[in-house]
Protein backbone atom coordinates (compact mmCIF):
# COMPACT_ATOMS: atom_id res chain seq x y z
CA UNK A 1 0.00 0.00 0.00
CA UNK A 2 1.41 3.36 -0.96
CA UNK A 3 1.84 6.11 1.61
CA UNK A 4 -0.69 8.26 -0.27
CA UNK A 5 -3.32 5.52 -0.30
CA UNK A 6 -2.77 4.82 3.38
CA UNK A 7 -2.95 8.48 4.39
CA UNK A 8 -6.16 9.11 2.45
CA UNK A 9 -8.03 5.81 2.25
CA UNK A 10 -7.27 4.43 5.72
CA UNK A 11 -7.41 7.66 7.68
CA UNK A 12 -10.11 7.13 10.35
CA UNK A 13 -11.07 10.81 10.38
CA UNK A 14 -11.60 10.86 6.60
CA UNK A 15 -13.56 7.62 6.71
CA UNK A 16 -15.77 8.92 9.52
CA UNK A 17 -16.46 12.27 7.85
CA UNK A 18 -17.04 10.83 4.39
CA UNK A 19 -19.11 7.97 5.75
CA UNK A 20 -21.23 10.38 7.77
CA UNK A 21 -22.15 12.42 4.69
CA UNK A 22 -24.92 10.04 3.51
CA UNK A 23 -26.15 9.84 7.12
CA UNK A 24 -26.50 13.61 7.19
CA UNK A 25 -28.13 13.80 3.77
CA UNK A 26 -30.29 10.72 3.54
CA UNK A 27 -31.50 10.01 7.04
CA UNK A 28 -34.16 12.65 7.56
CA UNK A 29 -36.70 10.22 6.05
CA UNK A 30 -36.79 6.42 6.25
CA UNK A 31 -37.58 6.17 2.54
CA UNK A 32 -34.45 8.03 1.51
CA UNK A 33 -32.36 5.97 3.96
CA UNK A 34 -33.66 2.76 2.38
CA UNK A 35 -32.95 4.18 -1.08
CA UNK A 36 -29.40 5.22 -0.18
CA UNK A 37 -28.70 2.02 1.74
CA UNK A 38 -30.02 -0.07 -1.14
CA UNK A 39 -27.89 1.89 -3.61
CA UNK A 40 -24.79 1.37 -1.47
CA UNK A 41 -25.53 -2.35 -1.21
CA UNK A 42 -25.87 -2.74 -5.00
CA UNK A 43 -22.80 -0.61 -5.65
CA UNK A 44 -20.65 -2.53 -3.18
CA UNK A 45 -21.71 -5.92 -4.53
CA UNK A 46 -21.19 -5.00 -8.18
CA UNK A 47 -17.89 -3.22 -7.48
CA UNK A 48 -16.54 -6.14 -5.46
CA UNK A 49 -17.48 -8.67 -8.12
CA UNK A 50 -15.88 -6.60 -10.90
CA UNK A 51 -12.78 -5.95 -8.77
CA UNK A 52 -12.43 -9.66 -8.03
CA UNK A 53 -12.85 -10.65 -11.68
CA UNK A 54 -10.20 -8.14 -12.80
CA UNK A 55 -7.73 -8.53 -9.92
CA UNK A 56 -5.25 -10.70 -11.84
CA UNK A 57 -5.35 -8.46 -14.91
CA UNK A 58 -4.51 -5.19 -13.16
CA UNK A 59 -0.95 -4.12 -12.41
CA UNK A 60 -0.30 -3.52 -8.72
CA UNK A 61 0.71 0.09 -9.41
CA UNK A 62 -2.66 0.89 -10.98
CA UNK A 63 -4.98 -0.87 -8.51
CA UNK A 64 -6.07 2.33 -6.75
CA UNK A 65 -6.86 4.13 -10.01
CA UNK A 66 -8.65 1.06 -11.34
CA UNK A 67 -10.72 0.73 -8.16
CA UNK A 68 -11.71 4.39 -8.47
CA UNK A 69 -12.83 3.82 -12.06
CA UNK A 70 -14.76 0.66 -11.19
CA UNK A 71 -16.62 2.21 -8.25
CA UNK A 72 -17.41 5.48 -10.01
CA UNK A 73 -18.55 3.60 -13.11
CA UNK A 74 -20.90 1.42 -11.07
CA UNK A 75 -22.17 4.48 -9.16
CA UNK A 76 -22.93 6.23 -12.46
CA UNK A 77 -24.90 3.24 -13.75
CA UNK A 78 -26.85 2.89 -10.48
CA UNK A 79 -27.55 6.64 -10.44
CA UNK A 80 -28.93 6.52 -14.00
CA UNK A 81 -31.06 3.45 -13.21
CA UNK A 82 -32.46 5.14 -10.09
CA UNK A 83 -33.27 8.29 -12.08
CA UNK A 84 -35.05 6.18 -14.71
CA UNK A 85 -36.90 3.64 -12.56
CA UNK A 86 -37.07 5.14 -9.05
CA UNK A 87 -37.44 8.88 -9.71
CA UNK A 88 -39.09 9.72 -6.39
CA UNK A 89 -36.22 8.18 -4.41
CA UNK A 90 -33.66 9.63 -6.79
CA UNK A 91 -35.19 13.10 -6.32
CA UNK A 92 -34.94 12.68 -2.53
CA UNK A 93 -31.26 11.75 -2.74
CA UNK A 94 -30.11 13.87 -5.67
CA UNK A 95 -26.36 14.28 -5.85
CA UNK A 96 -25.83 12.28 -2.66
CA UNK A 97 -25.97 9.06 -4.67
CA UNK A 98 -22.67 10.14 -6.21
CA UNK A 99 -21.19 10.49 -2.74
CA UNK A 100 -21.63 6.74 -2.39
CA UNK A 101 -18.55 6.41 -4.61
CA UNK A 102 -16.49 8.13 -1.94
CA UNK A 103 -18.00 6.02 0.82
CA UNK A 104 -17.35 2.83 -1.14
CA UNK A 105 -13.79 3.86 -1.89
CA UNK A 106 -13.00 4.76 1.69
CA UNK A 107 -14.31 1.44 2.93
CA UNK A 108 -12.10 -1.60 2.88
CA UNK A 109 -14.41 -3.37 0.45
CA UNK A 110 -12.24 -3.10 -2.65
CA UNK A 111 -9.25 -4.44 -0.72
CA UNK A 112 -11.35 -7.33 0.57
CA UNK A 113 -12.56 -8.10 -2.96
CA UNK A 114 -8.95 -8.16 -4.10
CA UNK A 115 -8.06 -10.59 -1.28
CA UNK A 116 -11.12 -12.84 -1.76
CA UNK A 117 -10.67 -16.40 -2.98
CA UNK A 118 -13.91 -16.55 -4.98
CA UNK A 119 -16.58 -14.33 -6.50
CA UNK A 120 -18.98 -15.54 -3.81
CA UNK A 121 -16.61 -14.49 -1.04
CA UNK A 122 -16.11 -11.05 -2.64
CA UNK A 123 -19.90 -10.64 -2.90
CA UNK A 124 -20.35 -11.86 0.69
CA UNK A 125 -18.04 -9.14 2.03
CA UNK A 126 -19.99 -6.50 0.11
CA UNK A 127 -23.41 -7.81 1.19
CA UNK A 128 -22.30 -7.83 4.83
CA UNK A 129 -21.00 -4.26 4.69
CA UNK A 130 -23.95 -3.02 2.62
CA UNK A 131 -26.59 -4.57 4.87
CA UNK A 132 -24.90 -3.19 7.98
CA UNK A 133 -24.89 0.30 6.47
CA UNK A 134 -28.52 -0.08 5.36
CA UNK A 135 -29.67 -1.13 8.85
CA UNK A 136 -27.76 1.68 10.56
CA UNK A 137 -29.09 4.27 8.12
CA UNK A 138 -32.69 3.10 8.57
CA UNK A 139 -32.35 3.16 12.37
CA UNK A 140 -30.85 6.68 12.30
CA UNK A 141 -33.51 7.85 9.82
CA UNK A 142 -36.38 6.39 11.85
CA UNK A 143 -35.20 8.14 15.01
CA UNK A 144 -34.57 11.45 13.22
CA UNK A 145 -37.86 11.36 11.33
CA UNK A 146 -39.92 10.43 14.39
CA UNK A 147 -38.35 13.07 16.63
CA UNK A 148 -37.79 15.78 14.01
CA UNK A 149 -40.81 15.50 11.72
CA UNK A 150 -43.30 13.54 13.79
CA UNK A 151 -43.68 11.03 10.98
CA UNK A 152 -42.40 7.67 9.79
CA UNK A 153 -41.74 7.01 6.09
CA UNK A 154 -43.56 10.24 5.30
CA UNK A 155 -46.73 9.31 7.24
CA UNK A 156 -47.60 11.95 9.83
CA UNK A 157 -48.19 10.67 13.36
CA UNK A 158 -50.77 12.93 14.98
CA UNK A 159 -49.71 12.18 18.56
CA UNK A 160 -46.20 13.57 17.79
CA UNK A 161 -47.44 16.77 16.09
CA UNK A 162 -46.73 18.95 19.15
CA UNK A 163 -43.47 17.26 20.13
CA UNK A 164 -41.21 17.80 17.12
CA UNK A 165 -37.56 18.64 17.75
CA UNK A 166 -36.52 20.67 14.72
CA UNK A 167 -32.78 20.13 15.34
CA UNK A 168 -33.23 16.43 14.59
CA UNK A 169 -33.82 17.05 10.87
CA UNK A 170 -30.69 19.22 10.65
CA UNK A 171 -27.02 18.20 10.62
CA UNK A 172 -26.59 18.35 14.43
CA UNK A 173 -29.46 15.91 14.84
CA UNK A 174 -27.80 13.50 12.42
CA UNK A 175 -24.54 13.64 14.36
CA UNK A 176 -26.28 13.19 17.71
CA UNK A 177 -28.35 10.20 16.58
CA UNK A 178 -25.45 8.67 14.65
CA UNK A 179 -23.22 8.96 17.74
CA UNK A 180 -25.84 7.30 19.95
CA UNK A 181 -26.42 4.47 17.46
CA UNK A 182 -22.65 3.98 17.07
CA UNK A 183 -22.22 3.85 20.86
CA UNK A 184 -24.98 1.26 21.21
CA UNK A 185 -23.52 -0.85 18.39
CA UNK A 186 -20.04 -0.60 19.92
CA UNK A 187 -21.39 -1.71 23.29
CA UNK A 188 -23.21 -4.65 21.67
CA UNK A 189 -20.01 -5.61 19.80
CA UNK A 190 -17.96 -5.55 22.99
CA UNK A 191 -20.50 -7.68 24.81
CA UNK A 192 -20.32 -10.29 22.02
CA UNK A 193 -16.50 -10.28 22.19
CA UNK A 194 -16.59 -10.79 25.95
CA UNK A 195 -18.78 -13.90 25.58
Amino acid sequence: MTDMKHSIMKNPLMILLLGATPALAATTDVRSAIGMGGAVLVILVLSNIITFLLKNKIAHETKLATNVLIVTGVVSVVQMLMAAFLPSIYNMLGLYVAIVAVVALTSRQTDLADEAQSVGEAAKYAVSAGLTLLVVMVIVAAIRELLGSGSIAGVELAFLANYKISAMVKAPGAYIVLAIVAAVMSKMGKEKEDK
